[in-house]
């Protein structure tokens, strides 16, 4: 008997545990700004239905997108950055240095 009370108490646990993390996951934003925009019907209903599709509503799924485009162009004017100013990869190898990489792995 108390084997299942402990299970059953496990289990509560568990449904509380993925209900905060699951359905509450965006619920807490930090510097969060508002914006009104506007949407074509046609976009609005595509997205919509992208939403649907990733198991979530209209409003997160924006965000999300919105918030991936950031990274990523933040990732891109990075990897920009670091390129013009540390060109490490960029040079190619002297007939010496690729001689002994070549010697090292044996071909």
């Amino acid at each position: 008997m108390l084997i299942y009370i402990i299970y059953i108490r496990y289990i509560q646990y568990l449904c509380y545990v993925i209900n905060n993390v699951i359905f509450n996951m965006g619920a807490t934003t930090i510097n969060s700004r508002k914006k009104i925009i506007d949407l074509k019907d046609e976009t609005f209903k595509a997205l919509s239905m992208l939403a649907v599709q990733n198991g979530t509503n209209l409003k997160h799924y924006i965000e999300t997108m919105l918030d991936r485009i950031a990274e990523n162009y933040a990732d891109k004017n990075l990897y920009a950055y670091m390129e013009k100013n540390y060109p490490d990869g960029k040079q190619p190898l002297s007939d010496t240095e690729k001689k002994q990489f070549e010697d090292w792995l044996g071909v």
